[in-house]
């Protein structure tokens, strides 16, 4: 047997599994999320360097950072960070 077929049988073990879980009511367990609070750390880190940004270019970058990992939080979390402008 070769690794192709070990991880296509452990791939149908697993399904057969959850399955049989799911039948009993079992919930699915989900890995604990790296990071409590998702990419908010990020986005309040740039939103505060934009607000501090001395140059066009300094904005322009702190801006796209924030737009960038607003769009990853809701891409990874489900849904948009507010954010709050000290």
């Amino acid at each position: 047997m070769n690794k192709i077929q070990e991880f296509e049988m452990w791939l149908s073990n697993m399904d057969n599994k959850l399955q049989e879980a799911n039948k009993k009511g079992v919930p699915l367990i989900v890995e604990e999320v790296k990071y409590s609070q998702g990419y908010i750390p990020k986005v309040q880190y740039w939103t505060d360097k934009l607000m501090n940004a001395k140059t066009a270019l300094d904005q322009i970058s702190a801006l796209n950072k924030v737009q960038y990992f607003q769009k990853r939080h809701y891409e990874v979390y489900g849904v948009w960070p507010e954010m709050k402008v000290k």
